[in-house]
């Protein structure tokens, strides 16, 4: 009966005395049939490592495609042209760059300003813009009401008015269309203004004026100015030291004067 001239892979045991195995063409063929098996596990790892680099270079694939698509509709929406700054993280544009999500960066440099839908924060970490196109500004700042704006220190101060402003250390913008300025001032009153130092126009102040220190006007229309004056008359006006103006359209002026009608 004829040998197979390739048989399949046995365990090879060598005579101790040195003498060949009596089967010649087992020993021909078994230094190939080794060599066959190696060969084939080889084939088996390039096969895997090819497929496994075939999806790689897929994926690879789909995101260029999806960053091309990105940069594509980013260079539609500018007016200018669209490139990548040769300085590390740096994008530049020769026009407009209109961006639908947000932004951080801790530096922005626009050489004809910028154009920003939303809220901005600036400064430390701790800034607040939580009203709606709102700016803070600053350290410790809150702008809270709508297209409000705070800076400067924060502290306990806030714009919380829609379209208020807060500005200096410690100072409330309450009111809508507020504006509070200085150390520890308080804009309560719509449309009101305060500055200096611990000035104060409370709620019922609309359209009044506080400056000085420790002045406060507590009517509509009211004006306070120096140290510790005080009015709570519609229309009136204390100026000085200790001044109150208290009646209706009063004025009153100087040192410890009161204007009662």
């Amino acid at each position: 009966m004829p040998i197979n001239p390739i048989p399949q892979p046995v365990d090879v045991i060598i005579n101790p005395s040195g003498e060949p195995p009596k089967i010649k063409d087992f020993i021909i063929n078994a230094p190939l049939i080794v060599q066959s098996t190696n060969v084939k596990n080889k084939l088996d790892t390039i096969t895997k490592e090819t497929d496994n680099l075939s999806t790689r270079l897929s994926a690879l694939e789909s995101s260029i495609d999806s960053n091309i698509t990105n940069i594509t509709n980013i260079s539609r929406n500018a007016s200018g042209s669209f490139f990548f700054s040769n300085s590390p993280n740096i994008i530049e544009t020769s026009g407009s760059l209109y961006l639908s999500g947000a932004i951080k960066s801790s530096y922005i440099s626009s050489s004809t300003g910028a154009y920003i839908t939303g809220s901005v924060t600036q400064g430390y970490s701790e800034n607040i813009a939580s009203g709606m196109n709102s700016h803070a500004e600053g350290r410790q700042t809150r702008a809270q009401g709508i297209g409000s704006h705070a800076e400067g220190y924060g502290g306990d101060g806030y714009a919380s008015g829609d379209y208020s402003h807060a500005e200096g250390q410690a100072t409330i913008a309450y009111g809508a269309g507020s504006h509070a300025e200085g150390y520890q001032t308080n804009a309560s009153g719509d449309y009101c203004h305060t500055e200096g130092q611990d000035t104060y126009v409370t709620i019922n102040g609309d359209w009044g004026h506080a400056e000085g220190h420790l002045t406060k006007v507590d009517n509509c229309y009211a004006h306070t100015e120096g140290y510790g004056t005080l009015t709570s008359g519609i229309y009136s006006h204390a100026e000085g030291y200790l001044a109150t103006g208290s009646g209706q359209g009063s004025h009153a002026e100087g040192l410890s004067t009161t204007a009662q009608g």
